[in-house]
This record gives structure tokens, sequence and C-alpha cells, in this order.
């Protein structure tokens, strides 16, 4: 059970468009049968109680429905942590639970806030994939609202661009296979974390 709070676990934290996927995807091709991705993002839900109460804007509840809605996110996140627990194998995340809290306001955002990244178990290494906002769009087709993502994006970058201890990586200018080096350079520095099985890779477009 060596995922227990400070974990040997990755993080891929980024926007739409910046090349989360492709380097996960990446990340557990070198490692092999040692990892696995757990997608952390709000598109579908594994919990029975989360897809019950997270079906509706936490904007049109009030009260106690509010910290229902806040405890939903909560449990579903720890649910998709600990469920990994009793295997012997590094995950790798794709998203993380920081995300959440990022969009609520005033007291949600302290609450949150605190639940989400004070009380909830932290990786070894966490990454921050950033790229312009135009590069997001030229790769992603299904970004609609320009607008919303760019003002998304200021928040992302804010919170996770200059953290000490988040290791951002520009794929404008760094492709997978050069993510993936940067990665398995920061990890191999700490033994247990050392990505194994690396073999000869194509290069790739960033999904």
């Amino acid at each position: 059970m060596r995922n227990i709070l400070i974990s040997s676990n990755i993080c891929i934290l980024g926007m739409d468009g910046t090349g989360k996927t492709s380097v996960a995807q990446g990340l557990k091709k070198m490692m092999g049968d040692q990892a696995e991705i757990q997608y952390m993002g709000s598109k579908i839900y594994i919990t029975l109680y989360a897809r019950k109460r997270l079906s509706k804007a936490m904007e049109r509840e009030a009260g106690i429905l509010r910290i229902a809605h806040l405890t939903a996110g909560l449990f579903e996140m720890w649910y998709r942590v600990i469920r990994h627990w009793p295997y012997d194998k590094r995950v790798i995340f794709d998203r993380y639970a920081w995300e959440r809290y990022l969009f609520l306001h005033g007291i949600d955002r302290v609450i949150g806030r605190m639940l989400y990244r004070t009380l909830f178990p932290k990786p070894r290494h966490i990454f921050y994939l950033y790229c312009p906002a135009e590069l997001s769009f030229a790769r992603k087709n299904d970004i609609h609202d320009k607008a919303k993502f760019v003002k998304k994006k200021e928040l992302y970058d804010k919170e996770f661009l200059n953290h000490k201890h988040i290791m951002a990586i520009n794929t404008a200018v760094n492709d997978v296979n050069a993510t993936l080096d940067l990665i398995a350079k920061v990890c191999s520095k700490v033994p247990e974390v050392n990505l194994t099985k690396k073999t000869k890779r194509k290069n790739r477009g960033l999904k």
C-alpha cells in the first residue's frame, strides 16, 4: 500500500489540448505493468452518489445541498485514489482533484481548497502541461466557447504555472517525446519512481 498520502505516483495537470492524455499514455507504455492511468476529470463519475448529486449545477443549490454537492465531489475523488491502494502499482493521474476548487467562489472556494488541496493525498511528482490557447484550439476541435476557455486557462496558469512544487512543461516547444524525457529525468532522481521499460518511440503529436 505505497500509495497512501505522499506517494510515488505521478500527476499530469493541464488544460484540454496541452497533451495530458498523450503523455499519460506514453508514461504507461514506458512503465508497462508497473503503472495504471486514472482519469480524474469530471466527464464521467464512478460512484453512484457522485452521479446523482453532481448531475445538477451547484449554483442552483443552497445550504445543505451545496455541502452535499461538495462532499459528493470529494467522495468521488477519494474513491478514485484509494481504489488503487491495495495494488503495488504506480498511478498516473490524468488531471487531479485540485482542479475542482478552481471555479468555486467565496466560502465554497475556501472550503473546497481546504478539502482538495490541504486534506488530499499528494503525488510525489506533479507536472503542469501548458501551451498557448491558440495551439489548444488547433489540437482540439471540440472547444466551442473559446472566450470561456481563455479565462479558464488564466485560472490554471495562476494556480499551477509558477508553483514551487509543480514542474511546468511548455508543450508548444516540447513534443510528446521531449515531455516524456523531461518527466523521466525528474522521476529517475527518486529510485522507487524510476521509469523502466523505456523503448524507442516514434515522434507523436499531442492530443
